[in-house]
């Protein structure tokens, strides 16, 4: 009996000595979760601020295209009607030398036009950037979830076995 006893005590040791180091690999990953935490929130709040600067680049943008729409409108208003008076007011000569400085001042316009449509395609990639830059944060945020799930499934574990062990205890106890 006294033999059975100390045998009994030898294994629940052993299996106390096995959960108290599962329980220091339990805290471990639970500081590890907070840190997980901490990097989650810094990357919602990047990706919030990500959307919010990609939704005023594209209003920007919208916004500048909308424009150079009207400016080229006007622009191009305004030239037909000035070509009109001058073809009206001048001699044969004068027309020709007025048709070139008009399409040269078209050529400059359309130059600048070219140079702003690149530079609204930078503006377009940049976006593109953001975007897939936000798409891999909230990849990593998920992943950031998941290790907190994970990290509570674990406290759920280690609750679980400290209940085992005061059962055992209290059985223990009662023999």
């Amino acid at each position: 009996m006294l033999t059975m006893f100390a045998k009994r005590k030898s294994e629940l040791q052993d299996v106390l000595l096995q959960e108290k180091k599962l329980l220091k690999n339990a805290r471990e990953k639970l500081v590890s979760t907070a840190d997980i935490q901490l990097v989650r929130q810094k990357q919602e709040a990047e990706i919030e601020r990500l959307e919010k600067e990609t939704k005023t680049t594209r209003n920007h943008q919208s916004e500048k295209l909308q424009q150079l729409k009207e400016i080229s409108k006007q622009k191009r208003l305004e030239l037909e009607k000035e070509a009109k008076i001058i073809l009206d007011n001048v001699t044969e000569n004068s027309r020709k030398i007025s048709n070139k400085l008009i399409v040269e001042h078209v050529n400059k316009i359309c130059r600048e036009n070219e140079e702003l449509y690149k530079d609204i395609l930078n503006k377009s990639e940049l976006i593109k950037a953001m975007e897939e830059e936000k798409s891999n944060l909230e990849k990593q945020n998920e992943e950031v979830r998941n290790n907190q799930l994970f990290a509570k499934d674990l406290e759920y574990i280690e609750y679980k076995r400290r209940e085992g062990l005061s059962q055992l205890k209290s059985l223990s106890a009662q023999k």
